[in-house]
């Protein structure tokens, strides 16, 4: 799947996951090693994949939100998005999410 306008590391990323699985990806022995070599294939370097891994701040944030939307907006899956408060869950074709996203911007 190629999405229009999305970037070559996007594009890499979404065909990766489509060879390999999601399920291989986070369940792989060693999976942090193949998420730094993603990180290089954005230009990530080791020691800023590290820093990120190392940073437990950014983690309390990640969980805290992830803990918030779920208590907030009854989140049960992924992908989920909240819009104007209005909650549109799972997979969706990206001209399917474009047009949901357009029905809130104001008229022209």
């Amino acid at each position: 799947m190629v999405v229009s306008g999305s970037s070559q590391l996007t594009q890499s990323l979404i065909a990766l996951q489509e060879a390999i699985g999601p399920s291989e990806l986070t369940q792989a022995a060693n999976y942090l090693n193949a998420l730094g070599q993603i990180g290089q294939l954005g230009g990530i370097s080791e020691g800023q994949f590290q820093a990120c891994i190392d940073d437990q701040t950014l983690e309390t944030k990640i969980f805290s939100s992830i803990l918030e939307a779920q208590e907030n907006y009854d989140i049960k899956s992924t992908p989920s998005f909240i819009i104007n408060g209005k909650k549109h869950e799972g997979g969706m074709r990206f001209d399917a999410f474009a047009k949901t996203l357009d029905s809130y911007l104001p008229e022209s």
